[in-house]
């Protein structure tokens, strides 16, 4: 990658999405339990007992903090949760936008689910997972790249990532 560059003013300063196909645009990449279909770019649910939906190859560490958002459509009954390998980050039981964020205990995991608690009637859509980067730093400096852009950070207001890829 060629790295970050992000103004703290706009909220949290994230890395790359973890999910693959969190907009269900194929029936691909998620492990499906009983009950669970991906059709019609969404992920269905019409389970009378407990099933889970799973993703690995997270690479969740162990203390790092993730923000994460999905959303409910088409909810009938039930409840879904949302977790890793260690951790519940958030139950919903209504159609709308669910969104958090959960700093991981437990170890570092592979892998991300869904599980109903008993039952969940509905769909799940547009699911993204994204690590909060505490590896940025407050910097003055000018960067110039490939001699036609260039951006200056004040030190207050910017962030640029000082990563070995830079």
């Amino acid at each position: 990658t060629n790295g970050v560059i992000e103004d703290r003013q706009v909220g949290s300063i994230v890395g790359d999405d973890l999910i693959t196909n969190g907009t269900f645009d194929t029936d691909t990449d998620w492990t499906l339990g009983t009950g669970w279909t991906i059709s019609g770019g969404t992920l269905n649910a019409n389970i009378t007992a407990g099933s889970l939906v799973s993703q690995s190859g997270m690479g969740f560490a162990n203390d790092e903090t993730y923000i994460y958002s999905f959303e409910i459509k088409n909810y009938v009954s039930g409840s879904i949760r949302l977790g890793d390998a260690h951790n519940v980050w958030n139950t919903a039981s209504a159609d709308g936008v669910v969104s958090g964020e959960t700093t991981l205990s437990g170890g570092p995991g592979d892998l991300v689910y869904f599980s109903t608690t008993l039952s969940f009637v509905g769909s799940i859509d547009n699911v993204f997972i994204y690590e909060v980067r505490n590896d940025l730093d407050i910097t003055d400096v000018e960067i110039v790249k490939d001699g036609s852009y260039a951006a200056k950070f004040d030190g207050q207001d910017s962030k640029v990532d000082t990563g070995t890829d830079m």
